[in-house]
């Protein structure tokens, strides 16, 4: 039986505890296979991110061709891309091949450190890769820098997720997930569609934990390549990080995921 692949598409964390290491160990962990093309290099460690290296987009686009033409895939994770060129690169290609369901994580800023995406980049982001995406996956932050609402409870969180999903396009199937991991009080997700949403309420664990959104965001991804719709996916994803999250080893800090 073949394993459902999941390509990657992100920057390399040298560290391993975000970006595309731990994008492949959550798809492996939610029982999908990964492959992965470099969009930049990343100078960083636990304590956070020194410095951003983009990948040339002719690189980027090369490795993107090559694991679509030579190897079956059945879904798309976009992480941090480093540049508004590779940005326009990689919304170019998924345009000519919408059959392939993305999950776009649209990290803009690390916990700690320098941003993973300059200005430019930001409004190519909202032109051409949000109407790609099957699911968005944004943190509070996030959400408010794409949508321009402050982000601090569940109704400015339900307001954001509409806009996000009106910026998405009139026509496909989309989603947005609101990660509020980083709200006052006990965290609460929101998933909304065109025509449902589900929120997700969850309690508080101590501590600091790495590369939670990658790997949430690529357990979904892991779902959909597996034939789960994103409902189904999301619910997934969600439980398995949990998961993690119980499991994480505090040998360092933050807390590290072992997927």
């Amino acid at each position: 039986m073949n394993v459902p692949r999941v390509l990657i598409i992100s920057a390399l964390d040298p560290s391993g505890g975000a970006g595309m290491l731990m994008d492949l160990r959550a798809v492996r962990g939610a029982g999908a296979e990964g492959v992965a093309a470099v969009a930049a290099i990343t100078v960083q460690g636990p304590r956070g991110v020194r410095a951003v290296h983009p990948v040339s987009d002719v690189i980027l686009i090369a490795q993107i061709e090559t694991l679509v033409d030579e190897l079956s895939i059945g879904a798309i994770k976009i992480g941090a891309l480093g540049a508004a060129e590779n940005i326009r690169a990689v919304s170019a290609f998924l345009h000519s091949h919408p059959q392939l369901p993305v999950v776009l994580d649209p990290v803009l800023k690390p916990t700690h450190g320098v941003d993973l995406m300059p200005r430019d980049a930001l409004v190519e982001l909202r032109r051409g890769l949000l109407e790609v995406a099957t699911v968005v996956t944004p943190n509070k932050d996030e959400a408010g820098t794409l949508t321009g609402i402050e982000v601090s409870d569940v109704k400015s969180m339900r307001k954001a997720a509409k806009q996000l999903l009106s910026m998405m396009g009139p026509d496909g199937d989309h989603w947005v997930l609101v990660k509020g991991g980083h709200l006052a009080g006990d965290p609460v997700d929101m998933l909304m569609g065109r025509s449902k949403s589900h929120t997700y309420h969850g309690k508080r664990r101590p501590g600091e934990y790495r590369g939670t959104g990658c790997a949430l965001a690529s357990a979904i991804a892991a779902g959909l390549a597996l034939g789960m719709d994103v409902p189904q996916a999301v619910t997934k994803a969600r439980r398995l990080l949990l998961k993690w999250m119980d499991q994480a080893e505090p040998r360092q800090e933050p807390k590290h995921l072992r997927p």
